[in-house]
């Protein structure tokens, strides 16, 4: 996790870029090692009309100006599965 471990949850809202900068979508939420109590898990809004949510790996990312960068391309992300924002993440 980078420097901004403990204000990740100020970075909700933010835009999320990929490698090239282009703008994947919005953090909405944060999610918690339940043991560590460690931010592990972001939950990305992307898509069009922002209707698609997929998770990254905070332990991936880091940070420039008001933007949360993430080393994958953007088609990448976007073809990752969706999530449910209510349902717990398993190690699967």
């Amino acid at each position: 996790m980078p420097e901004h471990q403990s204000t990740i949850e100020q970075w909700r809202g933010h835009n999320v870029v990929d490698q090239d900068a282009a703008k994947v979508g919005t953090l909405e939420d944060v999610f918690y090692d339940e043991q560590t109590s460690q931010p592990e898990w972001g939950l990305v809004r992307t898509g069009l009309f922002g209707k698609r949510e997929t998770v990254i790996p905070l332990t991936t990312v880091s940070f420039r100006g008001d933007e949360i960068c993430v080393p994958y391309e953007k088609s990448y992300i976007k073809d990752a599965p969706n999530v449910d924002a209510d349902a717990d993440l398993s190690q699967q």
